[in-house]
């Protein structure tokens, strides 16, 4: 689109094209910037809660099994006290163990990182530490997930679990009536680590980016200065949609 004005041409398709690379350049440069456009999964405290709300009960319903376990396998018929052997408790003692490792790292990871916001995030001993806690965390939700499979996989033929024996009969005539809620506490303990895991490693992954990210110098108030003119000029011309005329001559 050419406009004549007079003896002169004005290219505006053209400028309008540079007005809009100059306020996309100027808002690249906002110190804001990133934290505009980043997503939620981005956002570290917000999973870390997620994965506390979540190890927390996988740690209470797991202790619980294992306490009820313990309290009747030695005088309840349905639970085989001359076949103790018979019950393996391997798999359901390690998401016990792995829930309590991930929930007490799961604390520490949130006081560091709330620290390392205080700080301006500059601290790289701080980063490192927090990626060798998602590290660790991922890790355990893995064993969990891996240990919890191997046991529950292994029955009947060798042994059994309490979600495999407890779903096995838990509608047969005469069984305990805590059966039912034992299977379904169970299959959450053995299921649960699958999001839990998925969790940390998206941590484990975002940590890494942050301790190897190079800082970024802060802006000084002459920079800001300069791109706030920036902007302000950019909207200023983008607010005349269309050139004066005046009678002149316009050709498209």
């Amino acid at each position: 689109m050419i406009l004549r004005l007079g003896e002169g041409k004005y290219d505006w398709a053209n400028d309008k094209k540079s007005d809009i690379s100059l306020y996309l350049q100027s808002f690249e440069q906002h110190p804001n910037h990133e934290m505009a456009i980043r997503p939620v999964t981005r956002s570290p405290l917000l999973l870390i809660t997620l994965s506390i709300c979540l190890a927390l009960p996988i740690l209470a319903v797991s202790s619980h099994i294992l306490s009820v376990y313990r309290d009747e396998h030695a005088s309840n018929p349905w639970w085989l006290p001359i076949w103790h052997a018979h019950f393996d408790t391997r798999g359901l003692i390690a998401i016990t163990v792995t829930s309590c490792i991930i929930f007490a790292l799961d604390l520490v990871s949130i006081g560091l990182v709330i620290a390392g916001n205080k700080t301006g995030n500059e601290s790289k001993n701080v980063k490192w530490i927090v990626v060798a806690s998602m590290l660790a965390t991922t890790i355990a939700a893995l064993v969990a997930i891996i240990m919890s499979a191997i046991a529950n996989a292994a029955a009947p033929s060798k042994s059994d679990t309490v979600q495999t024996w407890t779903c096995r009969w838990k509608n047969a005539v005469g069984a305990p009536e805590n059966f039912g809620a034992l299977c379904h506490e169970s299959q959450f303990t053995s299921y649960a680590p699958i999001p839990l895991f998925i969790i940390h490693l998206l941590l484990l992954v975002q940590s890494v980016q942050d301790a190897v990210a190079t800082p970024q110098p802060e802006q000084t108030f002459d920079e800001e200065l300069v791109i706030i003119t920036k902007s302000v000029d950019v909207a200023t011309t983008a607010s005349n949609d269309s050139p004066r005329m005046d009678g002149k001559e316009v050709r498209l």
